[in-house]
């Protein structure tokens, strides 16, 4: 029992951070939009949306890092 508690709340983990970095690129690319709309070219880097369009760089669930634009 204890051992299926352990793969469930795993699972769940993992679930919710997948979720997490979800939304968190797409808010990533709906500045970068917002960027690229009003200045006519993409940013270079995520930091180049700080703090017009986003507070700071959403940081990675998982790693803990900052996360970065696609291309």
């Amino acid at each position: 029992m204890y051992k299926q508690r352990a793969e469930t709340k795993s699972r769940v983990i993992h679930k919710i951070q997948a979720d997490q970095i979800q939304r968190r690129e797409m808010m990533l690319e709906f500045a970068a939009r917002a960027y690229e709309l009003e200045k006519g070219k993409r940013p270079k880097s995520a930091a180049d949306l700080v703090p017009d369009y986003l507070k700071a760089v959403p940081k990675d669930p998982v790693t803990g890092k900052e996360m970065g634009l696609g291309p």
